[in-house]
């Protein structure tokens, strides 16, 4: 697999990005070319819509579970999943090496479903409980924290 500047990467993946282009040009360009931010062996959601980006890490969150205070699941449940985000794209890139002039050297996922994102958060909501007809028994459902957690395919 070859390492190829990450930021270029995402210049040819954002050619909807219409409004707020110093959210990549300036704000993401930044994070990629700052060694301590962005280290190599870590992975990022990058999410791009015509009025601007979104960049969280992926591969570590310390508010994981806390729909207030993670940014990965804010972005994903509270914009992506629920629709207000309609021309969103989101990606995952992982980082394979640094260098001083082109920054952040790694790969980026293809364009990723965004409930594929959600899936693999570490701890989904729970399905809405559908409601009953008349004369139906509720079935308790299975744990879905009892249940392996699967990633997105990253190829």
């Amino acid at each position: 697999m070859s390492t190829n500047p990450i930021y270029d990467q995402l210049l040819h993946r954002a050619d909807q990005l219409k409004h707020y282009r110093d959210d990549l040009i300036r704000h993401d360009y930044a994070i990629l070319h700052d060694q301590n931010t962005i280290p190599v062996g870590s992975s990022w959601l990058w999410i791009v819509r015509n009025t601007g980006t979104h960049l969280a890490r992926w591969d570590q969150d310390p508010n994981s579970g806390d729909r207030k205070l993670s940014h990965v699941e804010a972005i994903a449940r509270q914009t992506l999943q629920n629709g207000n985000w309609g021309d969103a794209k989101a990606y995952i890139f992982h980082v394979n090496d640094f260098c001083s002039v082109t920054g952040a050297q790694g790969w980026v996922t293809g364009e990723l479903d965004i409930q594929d994102i959600v899936d693999a958060l570490p701890r989904p909501l729970p399905a809405k409980p559908q409601p009953l007809l008349p004369g139906e028994v509720a079935v308790p459902a299975v744990s879905h924290l009892t249940q392996p957690i699967a990633l997105p395919s990253l190829s």
